[in-house]
């Protein structure tokens, strides 16, 4: 009888199903659990005091233009701390909630990400965003809730969400997409729908093509926050698939107030100040304005700012 032959010694191949959790977020049980390259720093927090209430790890992600390194989430009652890992080193990113000037969740998809905005515990001003398969995007919500900080007021969540109803010919997606972003004890002041804007790439033609200036978006005052809800459509292929947005909370603690100017193309820019950096922006059609400016005049800075 001749040798059998030698088993082979390679792995074997990854289903699909395998292979697309390894973009999944995951928790860890205890920051010691984290990988080597973050327990220094986890280790410093820990000596100061500073406990997490959850630990994430964002995966490494290898896109065909860009590298997405991993990150360790770690939040506890009233800060929370980004560590990057990159080949040679670890960022580190570390914000108190007040401090946050704005936090921002977006999905297309199954791509996610958390971006935020603010002063750091050591006192510079930056930005750090983190991106996950959107399936893994519950882990994210207990800290987007506690960067927002409880309702002030005692606002009815269902008389609330009647105030959207207005929407549902305009832009069903948005009205639902607003009444999620709701919170038992929220009460809104007003709110603003920019259906999406397009124009012409060439002028001349009859029939040209056209090109997006601003996706469908809502504006969302309520009694604590500016709360901007987008229409994530680009490119075309996605849009016409229709899922896809992203919500960015700004504190009304900032004290910025909006401020609407004129556009070289005639039509009108929303701005919504932060404390620090470019102040967040919404293109505006002309005729529609009015309905803006008469929510501005509403808009007042609800406490001083830190």
């Amino acid at each position: 009888m001749g040798a059998s032959a030698a088993p082979s010694s390679r792995p074997a191949p990854m289903t699909a199903a395998e292979q697309t959790r390894l973009s999944w977020a995951r928790r860890l049980d205890r920051w010691e659990d984290a990988p080597a390259a973050y327990l220094p720093a986890l280790r410093a927090y820990a000596d100061r005091g500073i406990g997490f209430q959850q630990i994430v790890l964002t995966p490494t992600m290898e896109g065909f233009l860009r590298r997405i390194n991993q990150r360790l989430v770690a939040w506890g009652s009233d800060c929370v701390v980004v560590l990057e890992g990159t080949r040679d080193r670890v960022g580190e990113t570390a914000f108190a909630f007040p401090q946050v000037h704005y936090v921002e969740f977006a999905a297309i998809l199954l791509r996610a990400w958390v971006t935020l905005r603010g002063r750091t515990l050591d006192g510079r001003d930056a930005t750090t965003s983190f991106e996950f398969n959107a399936v893994s995007d519950g882990l994210f919500a207990p800290l987007i809730a506690g960067v927002r900080g409880a309702p002030a007021g005692d606002g009815d969540v269902a008389f609330e969400m009647a105030k959207l109803d207005y929407l549902m010919g305009p832009s069903f997606k948005l009205m639902n997409f607003g009444r999620r972003c709701l919170r038992p004890g929220d009460r809104i002041v007003g709110t603003y729908f920019q259906p999406e804007i397009r124009e012409p790439v060439f002028q001349a033609l009859a029939r040209s093509p056209t090109r997006r200036v601003t996706a469908a978006y809502l504006l969302l005052v309520t009694a604590d926050e500016v709360i901007l809800i987008r229409d994530l459509g680009e490119p075309e292929r996605m849009h016409r698939i229709g899922y896809g947005g992203s919500w960015t909370y700004v504190p009304r603690r900032r004290g910025a107030e909006m401020s609407i100017a004129p556009r070289p193309d005639g039509r009108e820019l929303l701005s919504i100040p932060l404390p620090t950096g470019n102040p967040l922006e919404c293109v505006l059609e002309p005729h529609r304005s009015t309905q803006m400016e008469a929510l501005v005049g509403l808009v007042a800075p609800a406490r001083d700012v830190l």
